[in-house]
């Protein structure tokens, strides 16, 4: 799947639920509230075809999104059913941990092979005020069944935000030291109504600054971007490393590779493009294979060469991060 600018796609993320159980601040706008209305969830038999039709088209690579895709009853035969569908390469999950501690090992049972969890805090008042939730302490058990499991290295995703966490960025970056971890930080970016300016902003360089006070950060490679999106530091004498995404200071737009199916059901090609393929709807139809190959490749032909700059980008924006799947 080439798009008009010769970006090949293959890579779907793919969200399973909108719902969630935490809050995080920064991924709902404000005044949402998910729990009180009816969760967006295709049927597991839509996902597996969903997936088969894009693994047709060149997809490799499946990673189950949310809402927490763990508070879907059925995740791991979810999982395990899109592993099976030929062409499907890697299936990876992104979860926020609180359910990881029994479920880390079916997951990984079930075949899903990288892990990412999102965690913005290592203090607990703090963890719960950032998600609504004291549950710092079921994440951080999450966090030991998920490495128990086979997971390594395991991807801990933290969004940075000036004033708010931007101080435990050396705390993070310590869990890398024996464990085989990979420190994830994550530029704040905007999106409808989820508190982010300038102000709050942090940037890679300024991260790479705090670490650098402390720490030698040698780049992975020749410094390029060699984990997707991501650019990759080790740290002399750790047994894990650091990366930065940088979707707004230094944006990789000229190489994206994926592909976004909502917890509805409709298709993106780009976080910041409207969702304007109603694929689930299509399903529905009983439309052919055929027919929704010919609506993704359709809707491949409109994706942008870019998003736009950051004060556009919310408005930009038709749903909540976690109706997207990040």
């Amino acid at each position: 799947m080439l798009d008009r600018f010769g970006r090949r796609h293959v890579y779907l993320r793919l969200a399973v639920t909108d719902r969630c159980n935490l809050s995080c601040a920064y991924c709902r706008p404000v005044g949402c509230n998910i729990a009180g209305r009816k969760a967006a969830a295709l049927p597991a038999d839509h996902l597996v075809r969903l997936a088969r039709v894009f693994a047709s088209l060149g997809v490799r690579k499946v990673r189950l999104t949310g809402g927490e895709p763990t508070v879907r009853p059925d995740i791991v035969e979810v999982a395990r059913r899109i592993k099976g569908v030929p062409g499907i390469e890697t299936l990876a999950l992104t979860t926020n941990g609180v359910n990881l501690q029994g479920l880390a090992l079916p997951l990984r049972d079930a075949g899903v092979e990288k892990l990412n969890v999102s965690l913005d805090s290592l203090k607990r008042d703090r963890f719960a005020a950032i998600t609504g939730r004291d549950l710092l302490p079921a994440v951080l058990k999450g966090l030991e069944a998920a490495l128990n499991a086979g997971f390594e290295p395991l991807k801990l995703n933290t969004v940075v935000m000036g004033g708010i966490n931007d101080d435990e960025l050396l705390d993070f970056a310590e869990l890398a030291r024996e464990g085989a971890v990979n420190i994830r930080f994550i530029e704040y970016m905007p999106f409808r109504e989820n508190g982010w300016n300038r102000s709050n902003f942090v940037s890679h360089l300024q991260m790479m600054e705090t670490l650098g006070r402390v720490h030698r950060l040698q780049p992975i490679g020749r410094g390029e971007r060699t984990g997707g999106v991501a650019k990759d530091f080790s740290i002399e004498g750790f047994r894990g490393h650091v990366s930065f995404i940088t979707p707004l200071s230094d944006s990789f737009c000229d190489r994206c590779n994926r592909l976004r199916v909502t917890a509805e059901g409709r298709l993106k090609t780009c976080l910041f493009a409207p969702a304007d393929v109603d694929l689930a709807a299509a399903l529905g139809r009983g439309a052919s294979d055929k027919a929704l190959e010919r609506m993704i490749r359709d809707a491949l032909t409109r994706k942008p060469e870019r998003h736009p700059n950051a004060e556009d980008l919310p408005g930009c924006q038709d749903l909540a991060m976690n109706e997207i799947g990040g």
